[in-house]
């Protein structure tokens, strides 16, 4: 097998965010916005306090470890200089993480 080596070829972008643009628009963010993402609900009403946390904890850390590597990928996209924070927050009845958009 013979391999071809092609020049100038652009790169395609998988999925809707192309150009920069993300799932959870950073884009139209400033210094200080924040955005909150809640947890899913566990259904299973067999699962100990501690099993239910720790599978809660899990899904978070996913869902946390999705929106770094977005941002990571739009920053470097649309050369931003600045990082997020994210917290475990409870806002009334809901549960779920705040991420928040700061400019360095």
């Amino acid at each position: 097998m013979k391999i071809i080596i092609d020049k100038n070829v652009p790169l395609l972008r998988v999925g809707n965010y192309k150009n920069g643009t993300s799932k959870y628009k950073f884009e139209q963010m400033v210094h200080g916005d924040s955005f909150f993402v809640e947890d899913e609900r566990l259904s299973d009403t067999r699962l100990s306090a501690k099993e239910r946390k720790r599978i809660s904890n899990t899904r978070r850390d996913a869902i946390r470890g999705k929106i770094w590597s977005s941002f990571r990928h739009w920053k470097q996209i649309a050369g931003f200089n600045g990082h997020l924070a994210t917290r475990h927050v409870t806002e009334g009845s809901r549960e779920g993480l705040r991420i928040w958009f700061l400019k360095d």
